[in-house]
């Protein structure tokens, strides 16, 4: 069955649909496939209860939605949207003004928005806009009627209850509009905060392109260098063993040194999201993010200070997305510092039981006070137009928060200070009694 049902679903959806118009059309076919199941339940429902007018008038309501797959099925995808909003709402109408306002019908319309959002994406802007005024339009337009059957429809003449059952079953899929509405917009906008993640992902990666490309091409050109220096070697006539394994020791040196950055950059690059959470060393957080922006930043002439950080320490999380904030934060100091003369920043770290505090500096003109409870905001940023998205920081900040740990700015600082807060792991236990034994 749910082997039919995928099939259904990606009815419409060709190799060049863009993969955010391919999730609508998913979801209009089950919607519609949904919907066709319901009218018929409704139809039922309508005639047993004696509204046999609304109940004939509503058993067309499957074959209007049978069409609108078939039409999905041939790639008729904006034809076969419009055709179900408009004779599903027109029908909506005739069936409210059947039934009267006591049976609570015309409520479903103000709710079933929810569908009108799931048929159309936000690229198609008019369209989206007309689905949506469409329900409230029909809804109004009842109001204004009086409610005043049409199609030389008459008033359903129901006992109490029946209009009691109508009530009941008005109210049950009201809610369930409700439940598929705010469902619907959690789902879509949990989305567009990994898209958001992603996206800032990407942009402190190319930006950090330039250093990449050097810590890679220098040990390439060493590789060139010894390997020129061996086949040298190799054609001495009188061959020693201890020159060639020199070499070939610098080789294999340069060789890991390529393949822990091309590692790091593989593990910034994927999405962590759904890996679990470990205990890591925090100079390995920091090494991560270090191994990206190192000589970015030391070519702009700044100064790198690393302060105490134990090798000992460990903090429990996702050693990618802790390096990213590292990397974000780090960013923002190198875009900061680029006017200012004898410019550094500092790395240090330091615990409680509870936490490891990594803190990072610069000698910076800092956030000016009027901003600072801003930063954290989406969008927000004091950089230039196209040097900055506005989303390091409120990306990070949601990645501490999934961490159970937080960032703060801390404004008493002459420069710019960004204090990261991360749980902290066992290794407690093993510092506690190291420094008791000292």
């Amino acid at each position: 069955m749910f082997k039919h049902v995928r099939k259904i679903a990606d009815w419409g959806i060709e190799a060049n649909t863009p993969v955010s118009q391919a999730q609508h059309y998913r979801l209009t076919n089950v919607l519609l496939l949904f919907l066709l199941i319901a009218s018929v339940a409704q139809t039922l429902m309508l005639f047993i209860t004696g509204a046999r007018d609304a109940a004939i008038l509503n058993s067309t309501a499957p074959f209007v939605f049978g069409i609108g797959l078939w039409l999905m099925k041939k790639g008729q995808t904006i034809l076969a949207r419009l055709l179900v909003i408009c004779i599903s709402y027109s029908a909506s109408y005739a069936i409210a003004a059947s039934l009267g306002p006591e049976s609570n019908f015309q409520f479903i319309l103000l709710f079933a928005s929810a569908f009108s959002v799931a048929f159309f994406s936000i690229h198609e802007k008019w369209l989206l806009g007309f689905a949506l005024v469409i329900p409230l339009f029909v809804f109004g337009l009842l109001e204004l009627n009086g409610y005043q059957p049409v199609w030389g429809m008459t008033r359903a003449q129901l006992s109490h209850g029946q209009l009691l059952g109508m009530r009941v079953a008005s109210t049950i899929l009201v809610w369930i509009l409700m439940v598929f509405h705010f469902a619907y917009f959690i789902r879509d906008r949990r989305r567009s905060q990994q898209q958001l993640v992603s996206s800032t992902k990407m942009v402190a990666l190319a930006r950090m392109a330039a250093g990449i490309a050097h810590e890679v091409n220098n040990p390439l050109q060493l590789i060139f260098i010894y390997a020129e220096q061996l086949k040298v070697a190799a054609r001495a006539p009188n061959l020693a063993a201890d020159p060639i394994v020199e070499l070939s020791d610098k080789i294999l040196s340069v060789a890991k040194r390529i393949g822990t950055v091309n590692k790091g950059l593989l593990a910034l690059s994927h999405d962590s999201k759904g890996e679990p959470f470990m205990e890591v060393p925090i100079q390995s957080v920091v090494r991560l993010a270090l191994d990206f922006c190192r000589a970015h930043i030391e070519s702009q002439s700044i100064e790198l200070r690393l302060g105490r950080i134990p090798d000992q320490w460990t903090v429990v999380g996702r050693e990618t997305q802790l390096s990213e904030v590292v990397l974000n934060i780090l960013n923002n100091a190198y875009d900061a510092l680029a006017k200012e003369e004898n410019k550094w920043i500092l790395i240090e770290a330091s615990a409680d039981n509870r936490w490891v505090y990594l803190t990072i500096s610069d000698n910076g003109p800092g956030v000016p006070v009027e901003v600072q409870s801003k930063i954290f905001d989406p969008f927000f940023t004091t950089k230039q137009i196209g040097k900055g998205t506005g989303l390091g920081l409120s990306v990070s900040q949601g990645i501490m928060a999934d961490h159970k740990g937080e960032i703060t700015y801390n404004s008493e600082h002459a420069g710019a200070q960004f204090i990261i807060r991360i749980p902290r792991g066992r290794d407690k236990v093993v510092f506690s009694l190291a420094r008791t034994t000292n």
